[in-house]
């Protein structure tokens, strides 16, 4: 089945006045955010894609900028490329870049923005990337009501909807997803006008009281939610969203989470008709231990496995997998260091998953007649 890069060979030559901006074109904006712009991009002004191409391809750093972790497909190097070399993509311009990486405040943000002349502009916000900083921000979802990069978000929309086309898009893919609803949510009704869609490529989702707020409702109906058959990512927390589509992917597994292995069909994503029983099985049971657990324990959970993590020194998801053996060693002497009161805080709190995992098993097994009555 075709990819990213098959769709930019096959759509590549018409551009966007005879054949609008659809579903693929605004993965294919989301997977770009991937790259690293930096010193590409101008900082009070634009460039070509095309232009953008030829530095990018011609640094003297390439090799750097090439190496997207263990994370991330290294076909959006490639998709890059063919961009640059088609009609449809060529001539788009690029700008306000913006890349921040903060440990002690524990923020990784990343957003690009691509005009179509004078007729529109999407916003597309980077999902997490392979360093640890950008993993733990995603887990604090579980117990902060907004994180730095959601806040950078929203100052980032406002700004680039003062300054772009009268139509604009927002999207991102994984966490970059909830970033796109969390600025469209939270940015001016003013600019909220101006937004024509955000898609939300299997992003994450936010706490109920969210989906209460105004700024939320405002722009619900323009909201697009698509995630693979089996979503892990896009099944966190909630999702009061009118509009969720499955679409079929060729990965295993969590791969399911990379975009190159969504089905495509001409200009759109091939869908099935809901997510897996396994995502539902995964969305049920870690949505359901995280509602039962309190803030001090999901914060206690997240803070330890982290401390841990970081105790190995390792800074980037490559680094581990390129030491396996060197991580778990590592792992294993920072655990020590845990104190009794916390470790037994953790483990309740993993005991507690284990029991939703058998409860919701023992639910798909059998029926409520055949469950012992109490």
């Amino acid at each position: 089945m075709s990819n990213l890069i098959d769709y930019v060979a096959w759509r590549g030559d018409i551009d966007f006045d005879y054949d609008p901006l659809n579903e693929i074109d605004s993965m294919i904006f989301c997977q770009l955010s991937y790259l690293d712009f930096g010193g590409l991009v101008p900082e009070d002004g634009r460039i070509s894609l095309e232009n953008c191409s030829k530095l990018f391809f011609e640094s003297s750093d390439f090799e750097k900028r090439k190496n997207l972790g263990a994370l991330i497909n290294p076909l959006t190097v490639d998709l890059f490329r063919a961009c640059a070399s088609s009609r449809r993509f060529s001539s788009l311009s690029l700008s306000n870049f913006r890349n921040i990486m903060n440990e002690k405040t524990e923020e990784q943000f990343s957003a690009i923005s691509f005009s179509f002349g004078c007729k529109w502009t999407y916003a597309a916000f980077r999902g997490t990337d392979d360093t640890l900083v950008g993993w733990k921000e995603d887990f604090n979802l579980a117990f902060m009501d907004s994180l730095p990069s959601q806040k950078d978000a929203a100052l980032y929309l406002d700004e680039t909807a003062e300054s772009s086309n009268p139509v604009l898009y927002v999207g991102g893919h994984s966490k970059g997803g909830n970033l796109a609803v969390y600025a469209a949510s939270k940015c001016s009704r003013k600019n909220q006008d101006k937004i024509s869609l955000v898609f939300s490529n299997d992003g994450p989702g936010f706490q109920k009281k969210f989906f209460e707020e105004s700024g939320f409702m405002n722009v619900s109906s323009k909201i697009r939610s698509i995630v693979p058959e089996f979503s892990v990512v896009g099944m966190l927390f909630g999702h009061d969203y009118e509009n969720t589509h499955s679409v079929k992917s060729d990965g295993e597994g969590l791969m399911q989470h990379d975009a190159f292995n969504w089905n495509i069909l001409g200009t759109h994503f091939v869908y099935v008709d809901d997510v897996n029983k396994e995502s539902k099985f995964v969305s049920k049971t870690v949505n359901g231990w995280f509602l039962e657990l309190d803030y001090d324990q999901r914060y206690v959970f997240v803070e330890t496995i982290f401390s841990v993590l970081r105790g190995t020194n390792f800074k980037t998801a490559l680094e581990f997998s390129e030491n396996p053996f060197e991580s778990f060693l590592k792992i294993v002497q920072s655990s020590s260091k845990i104190d009794r009161e916390t470790s037994d805080k953790v483990t309740k709190a993993i005991k507690l998953l284990g029991q939703h995992a058998f409860r919701n098993i023992r639910d798909r097994i059998f029926t409520p007649e055949q469950l012992p009555q109490n």
